[in-house]
């Protein structure tokens, strides 16, 4: 059985597939992160994953190279 928070991986390859260009990732995870890096390393594509979480940033900064960057972004405040 998929684990449910991994669904999505079928749809992220599908278009990772059929699109070109930099890739930015909104927010890291424990299959978008590594598939987006596999996928872009091997298809030459630079990535830009951007987190407010540090703790999540944190797991995933291994992956770091000039071909994929990370960085940690201020949570906005929610008052308009």
């Amino acid at each position: 059985m998929m684990d449910l928070y991994a669904t999505h991986q079928r749809l992220l390859v599908k278009y990772m597939m059929q699109t070109e260009g930099a890739i930015l990732e909104l927010g890291c995870g424990n299959y978008s992160t590594p598939l987006i890096h596999e996928i872009a390393t091997a298809q030459g594509r630079s990535v830009l994953t951007l987190d407010s979480q540090q703790p999540w940033l944190n797991q995933f900064t291994y992956m770091q190279s000039e071909q994929h960057r990370f960085q940690h972004i201020a949570k906005r405040s929610e008052s308009y």
